[in-house]
């Protein structure tokens, strides 16, 4: 456990200050023992406070979520008017064992505010992230889920959202009306919409859901 030191003093320090329910993204690069090099990114939930004077072995258990870990080879990070999430796909996720590791390093990290930040996509989806800012429309159904907006995103500055906005929003309210036998319908319907808007209209559209 020689070589974790450094990054563990460094996160014992800030994750003895973190209430619970904070959320970290680390920039980290991994040296595994076969030599490979990845530059990553780590998202730890810090639902524990870390006692400065605990064994480092420990520490790096608790921290590092004892067995392995998941890293994001690449994201995107995109602005959603007040809200700020991190996009990703599949192919650039990773299970690492901790016992592959010979070295971390934390390169940066930074305090979330958002309590779901990572939107793990196709890549399919993943490839429609532009590098302009999306054009935005929330839709909003208490009765369907009182935490969470589907959004829809697009780069395609000439697209019109509203009017998809609209469709999915009157769907929504006929299916709430009677939810409890609806919902494998309304789940069908969202999983098609989804299609259609991805392969004719190049729009995203996400589930977004902020803690209760």
């Amino acid at each position: 456990m020689q070589p974790f030191i450094t990054i563990i003093s460094l996160l014992t320090t800030l994750f003895s200050y973190a209430d619970a329910g904070n959320i970290y993204r680390f920039n980290l690069e991994l040296e595994l023992k076969n030599g490979v090099i990845l530059n990553s990114y780590y998202y730890h939930y810090s639902y524990d406070k870390y006692d400065e004077n605990t064994d480092y072995g420990e520490r790096l258990e608790n921290l590092l979520n004892k067995d392995n870990i998941t890293i994001y080879t690449l994201i995107q990070t995109e602005n959603l008017g007040e809200l700020q999430l991190d996009f990703t796909s599949s192919n650039y996720k990773i299970e690492i064992d901790l016992n592959s590791l010979k070295k971390i390093r934390i390169i940066n990290y930074s305090e979330l505010e958002v309590f779901y930040p990572l939107v793990e996509l196709s890549q399919k989806e993943f490839l429609l992230i532009g590098s302009n800012n999306p054009k935005i429309e929330f839709i909003y159904n208490q009765k369907i889920s009182e935490n969470c907006n589907y959004v829809l995103l697009c780069w395609n500055s000439k697209t019109d959202l509203s009017k998809h906005k609209k469709e999915i929003s009157d769907e929504l309210i006929l299916f709430s009306k009677n939810l409890s036998s609806t919902q494998n319908q309304l789940h069908k319907y969202l999983s098609l919409k989804k299609e259609e808007l991805l392969t004719k209209y190049s729009i995203l559209i996400i589930n977004h859901c902020s803690a209760l």
